[in-house]
């Protein structure tokens, strides 16, 4: 498993098109994790105005974590200095884990 309190930083290109790209800086995984579920829920709530709580299951995040036309992270690894590629599957591994461990709380 990866070290949760490693920099990280998400690569995504959301259609074929190259200025679609754009890469956010977090300081840990976690934070990671919680900027694409803030995007996602944030997208719920543009898609269904009229509703007053929002639920989903983890397959539909994964389905819209599929809709991007590239997702990547690269989590800091102190040990050899340098950072390390995740794909796509690493991270709904992550979110999967990360939902859990909050779920938890």
């Amino acid at each position: 498993l990866t070290d949760q309190t490693q920099h990280t930083i998400l690569l995504i290109q959301k259609t074929k098109n190259p200025s679609s790209r754009l890469f956010t800086d977090h300081s840990t995984v976690n934070d990671a994790m919680d900027s694409i579920l803030k995007h996602y829920e944030t997208k719920l709530k543009e898609l269904n105005p009229h509703l007053v709580k929002i639920s989903y299951e983890v397959n539909d995040l994964y389905s819209f974590i599929d809709k991007y036309h590239d997702i990547c992270a690269l989590v800091f690894n102190p040990k050899i200095s340098a950072y390390l590629p995740k794909d796509r599957q690493w991270i709904k591994d992550e979110l999967y884990r990360h939902l859990l461990t909050g779920a938890s709380k």
